[in-house]
């Protein structure tokens, strides 16, 4: 299995989360789908004082992970089974969430689990109900909305488990025409994906939703 790298998506969560830790003093952390624990990593160079963890299903993730980072507590396991018993003051999640059609006919996973389902929140439905349950009293949850997946209702699920929920400033990239064309073609329902056509260019977007109990 091949380690999924840092990407647009990295860079917009690790901001928010990097806001997020200055703004509530956050002492604990924790990364699900943390790959090569590109974003935590870059966190810890920041905030020396706070304690990142992470866990990824690939082991080669994890195990490449301790190999940058010797001191950090990385786990391999899927999502949060290796974290049971523990709370953090963030979670962070960078696990897949966009539909299979977008992964299958994209590079971004290859090699990579991705089984995301048609609407691309396969993964979300288990990170969003399970996320609280590791989370400390004022905790905070942190998680990417990609418009290659049902948007509306990731953003209902994330409504049904948290009181308060911010996003944060939508960032459109330009989407491969090979994906585009795979997602209207493939006729899937139109609520699994969002994207656009300027100039012929296939637009599609990205942000970060910041939740709190």
């Amino acid at each position: 299995m091949s380690v999924f790298k840092r990407n647009l998506t990295s860079e917009i969560i690790q901001n928010s989360a990097s806001k997020i830790i200055k703004k509530y003093k956050i002492k604990s952390s924790l990364e699900i789908g943390c790959g090569d624990f590109n974003i935590s990593g870059s966190l810890k160079k920041i905030y020396p004082k706070v304690l990142f963890a992470g866990s990824d299903i690939s082991k080669k993730a994890v195990n490449l992970s301790l190999k940058k980072y010797p001191h950090a507590d990385i786990r391999a396991g899927s999502l949060f089974k290796p974290w049971v018993g523990h709370k953090f003051d963030l979670i962070i999640s960078d696990v897949s969430a966009i539909n299979d059609v977008a992964a299958i006919n994209s590079n971004w996973y290859k090699g990579i689990k991705c089984n995301t389902g048609l609407d691309g929140l396969k993964n979300v439905h288990q990170i969003v109900s399970k996320a609280r349950n590791f989370m400390n009293k004022n905790g905070i949850f942190i998680m990417p909305l990609i418009s290659l997946s049902d948007i509306k209702t990731h953003k209902s699920l994330l409504k049904q488990n948290f009181k308060k929920i911010t996003f944060s400033k939508k960032v459109e990239w330009p989407l491969p025409k090979k994906i585009a064309k795979s997602l209207i073609n493939s006729k899937i329902n139109n609520d699994f994906y969002d994207i656009k056509e300027v100039f012929g260019v296939y637009i599609a977007y990205t942000y970060s939703v910041i939740c709190k109990l």
